[in-house]
């Protein structure tokens, strides 16, 4: 054989032997899941046995730049006291709701720095995910034999002990300023609902069996005496609605509180009437021009601080003004309600009227909703002050 020979036979077995491998690696590929298969399977062994995650993790995991495997977690222990089984459930009830979200969202708003450090790492021009999905996602509560935690995850450590943090002030401001009237729980809020709806089925119930049973000459001096108590309840509740739908327009208009101002019914309550002639009287101080440079400093430092103490005094009549308006409907209901009912004691045609047994009927499943509800609500006011968030000690 001549040594060309040997060469050209050395090759062709070499190229033959590369061509092998490299079909049987094209075979291994093929018959390999892909990594997006992997991830959509989620096989529910290989998810238990992850150590830190949730099992639903995999559900809640926005579409985002960063993959859930590369999110740190950290862990806060809701520690807790008395019926532990019982106050877990709601504390987690009230960490998932949307309305807690919305709390969370707002202490996020007045710090953009600390928002855009949370959540921008996980927001994404491909895809149009809104800051609530992306924030329900990030923390959630887990419970196991060691107790019931607050999981939050994050870009870095940095950023998920950023948000336990920022979720744990949320929760307490949260869980301090709620009420009966606005319930962070969702399932309260659905009993609270249906007990308005009610009560607006009574009212209006009230409202025809009362024009069906107007003041007779019969009429007694109670009767009389709660038709004038009620017909100035109602001119104080046109007198309030009024006020708020200015400050409503007012607003609108310009959201700057000082403009509300203008609404007589805001300038006139609580100390705002001494709070703006002070500001005038400052504000005639500094037009002065030849004033000392020194005092003047001082009187802007007073006019900026006066106006401030307005602005909080004017939110808090709004806010004074919405409690005036809900108290004054309830003794509107609460007048009419008696009127009926003196009414119906004098006139046995009212009784007989099929309104007048529906609204019995229904004032007692009113009453009834009322005791459920109250129970829970004093169940969940209870578990809020049996709680402790617990952070693990840092190296």
């Amino acid at each position: 054989m001549q040594p060309w020979q040997c060469i050209l036979l050395i090759a062709v077995s070499l190229a033959l032997f590369w061509y092998g491998t490299y079909y049987q690696d094209i075979l291994d590929e093929g018959q390999a899941p892909s990594v997006r298969q992997i991830a959509d399977k989620s096989a529910p062994d290989a998810i238990a046995s992850a150590p830190d995650r949730s099992p639903s993790l995999v559900d809640w995991a926005p579409k985002t730049k960063a993959a859930p495997e590369t999110w740190a977690v950290h862990r806060v222990r809701i520690a807790l006291e008395g019926n532990s089984t019982k106050f877990a459930s709601l504390h987690s009830e009230a960490l998932g709701s949307p309305l807690f979200l919305d709390k969370l969202k707002e202490i996020l708003d007045q710090s953009p720095t600390m928002k855009e450090g949370i959540l921008s790492p996980f927001q994404s021009s491909a895809f149009k995910e809104n800051d609530s999905k992306i924030l329900r996602a990030l923390f959630t509560t887990r419970s196991d034999e060691e107790g019931v935690f607050l999981v939050c995850r994050g870009h870095s450590i940095k950023t998920s002990r950023l948000l336990a943090r920022t979720v744990m002030e949320a929760y307490r401001r949260a869980i301090s300023e709620e009420g009966m009237d606005e319930p962070i729980i969702s399932r309260f809020d659905k009993y609270r609902k249906k007990i308005n709806n009610l009560l607006g089925q009574k009212e209006d119930l009230v409202q025809q069996i009362r024009s069906q049973a107007e003041v007779g000459t019969g009429a007694n001096i109670e009767e009389i005496a709660l038709q004038a108590e009620l017909e100035e309840i109602e001119s104080d509740l046109a007198a309030l609605d009024r006020t708020l739908s200015q400050i409503d327009s007012v607003h609108r208009l310009d959201p700057n509180p000082m403009k509300l101002l203008a609404v007589e019914g805001v300038a006139r309550r609580e100390n705002i009437p001494e709070l703006t002639l002070m500001v005038d009287q400052l504000e005639t101080m500094l037009v002065n021009e030849s004033q000392d440079p020194n005092l003047q400093k001082e009187v802007v430092k007073h006019l900026t601080l006066t106006r401030n103490r307005i602005t909080k005094a004017i939110e808090k009549a709004i806010v004074s003004l919405k409690e005036d308006t809900k108290s004054t409907l309830r003794k509107k209901k609460l007048t009419e309600s008696k009127l009926v009912e003196l009414r119906a004691n004098q006139n046995l045609g009212i009784r007989a009227n099929p309104k007048f047994e529906l609204l019995n009927r229904l004032v007692a499943e009113i009453q009834s909703q009322q005791e459920i509800y109250r129970r829970f609500f004093e169940e969940w006011e209870t578990a809020k002050t049996k709680y402790r968030f617990e952070e693990p000690l840092q190296f």
